[in-house]
């Protein structure tokens, strides 16, 4: 890989990185509070369902990005009676957040069912899903990298469904669901910070008639992807090795867009820690890295946290240099990365500064 040296938005890839918010050596029980003045920053990282990272330089290169906090994710199914995670998922965790704490990265713990394995609307899903939140908070009341849990990673119908009229109606059964789940998991881990996503992709949009949990010590987590038009494009036909249809730019207008987004969450409930959970836009969109460098100017003068989705996730990859549009898994061919890639020089960037300090580049287009 490239060592650094684009120093386009006014930080040279050599500067030390300097940690703003919390850090390895602040106390050692995280709280809420702690997320506040973007006390985190970080990138949803590996998938314990999909095994470790062969790639060597992975840990070593997130370390070097600066960032602070990795999302790693459990995937627990369904199996008729209980929620079952398979022991090698613990496996490749627990290897995982040794890596990561080798680094002085703490973890989020995600648990992402599949959609087919979500326990809405059925009396024995929603009970042996608390049963899972007991297991869980015995697994990580003895492993101090993991400082938080998301408990459901965008809460949807287990039929596929996601139309608007069904917020409503996921957005309470989850709630109802989660203010069962955490006292369980509280019984084994008193003092651990919970994520808290709302449903149909816990988009910004959506938390204007959510409600509050009535738990403690918890952080909400919006996604952002406004608008799918810019950050989606070309996904599809990506992915079926097609070449990819005329692309719309990230311009003056889309920024409007995205930032009245980003402001929601912070308006509706002013003073709740903040974390968003998951931010992207595809590599090859004319201006992608402004629409990152955009979330993250936001997200930072809110005082939210933040995670960058993701490390070394295809076509999210913040190191793909645009020119890697015609890798995919179908044609096999390799994606290109480089420390210097734009979006990588953005986080770079925004990371090796104090939370609240980066400021996005302007739009030509």
């Amino acid at each position: 890989m490239a060592k650094p040296t684009n120093d386009d938005y006014g930080v040279p890839a050599d500067t030390p990185v300097r940690i703003g918010g919390w850090s390895p050596s602040a106390p050692a029980v995280v709280t809420a509070q702690d997320f506040l003045g973007s006390g985190f920053r970080g990138v949803n990282a590996f998938n314990a369902a999909q095994g470790l990272p062969t790639d060597p330089t992975y840990w070593d290169d997130m370390q070097a990005m600066g960032f602070r906090m990795a999302r790693v994710a459990l995937v627990p199914t369904f199996n008729g009676t209980d929620y079952v995670i398979p022991p090698e998922q613990f496996d490749v965790m627990d290897a995982g957040l040794s890596e990561l704490a080798a680094r002085d990265i703490v973890a989020c713990l995600l648990l992402g069912p599949d959609t087919a394995d979500m326990p809405f609307g059925s009396r024995q899903r929603e009970a042996a899903y608390i049963r899972l939140h007991q297991r869980i908070g015995m697994y990580v009341a003895g492993r101090s990298t993991i400082v938080c849990v998301d408990g459901m990673n965008e809460p949807r119908r287990a039929d596929g469904r996601q139309e608007p009229s069904d917020f409503v109606e996921i957005e309470a059964q989850w709630r109802d669901l989660a203010n069962a789940c955490v006292p369980a998991m509280r019984d084994f881990a008193p003092s651990m910070v919970y994520v808290y996503e709302v449903g149909l992709g816990s988009i910004p949009t959506n938390w204007l008639i959510a409600q509050l949990p009535s738990f403690s010590n918890f952080v909400l987590s919006p996604h952002h992807y406004i608008r799918y038009e810019i950050t989606h494009q070309g996904v599809p036909q990506w992915l079926a090795s097609q070449p990819l249809p005329p692309l719309l730019p990230y311009d003056a207008t889309e920024r409007t867009y995205s930032l009245a987004d980003m402001a929601i969450v912070a308006s509706r409930f002013p003073g709740v820690p903040v974390l968003y959970g998951e931010f992207s836009c595809v590599n090859w969109t004319p201006g992608a890295e402004i629409w990152v460098a955009d979330v993250i100017q936001a997200a930072e003068a809110a005082g939210a946290s933040w995670l960058y989705h993701a490390w070394r996730g295809a076509p999210w990859d913040s190191e793909a240099q645009p020119s890697s549009r015609n890798a995919s898994p179908s044609t096999g061919l390799p994606i290109v990365r480089s420390f210097d890639a734009p979006i990588a020089t953005v986080l770079r960037s925004a990371l090796a500064l104090p939370p609240g300090q980066y400021r996005a580049p302007g739009i030509t287009t």
